[in-house]
């Protein structure tokens, strides 16, 4: 029996949480969402992760903040960020981006979402 792939989802905004959680899903994939640092943080020390999806921007405790202390519970989970800015150059001129990260993807507009069936 294949093992099902799960995913964190972090991030400040629920219905984006919530929305990338639901396309993960229809892929039979595990999903848990978390929107705060101390949530997330939580839930990577409780349970195993193969991947974990940040927002970069949140409030507190930006995405790469929270990368690395997750990172400290699971060092072997790919790292995905998302962001509703276009500052991809911006964080790899500063280094803050983790050494194995896996993709830096803009934010799904909500505005242009149809209903999954």
């Amino acid at each position: 029996m294949a093992m099902t792939t799960t995913i964190l989802i972090v991030g400040d905004d629920e219905e984006t949480c919530t929305f990338l959680a639901r396309i993960l899903s229809a892929k039979d994939w595990r999903t848990d969402q978390a929107w705060v640092a101390s949530k997330a943080l939580e839930l990577a020390r409780s349970k195993a992760y193969d991947v974990v999806v940040f927002d970069y921007r949140q409030p507190g405790l930006d995405g790469a903040d929270v990368c690395r202390r997750i990172r400290e519970a699971r060092p072997d989970a790919r790292e995905i960020f998302v962001t509703g800015t276009r500052q991809l150059r911006t964080c790899q001129a500063s280094g803050t981006l983790p050494p194995n990260w896996l993709r830096f993807v803009a934010k799904p507009r909500m505005a242009a979402q149809k209903p999954l069936p």
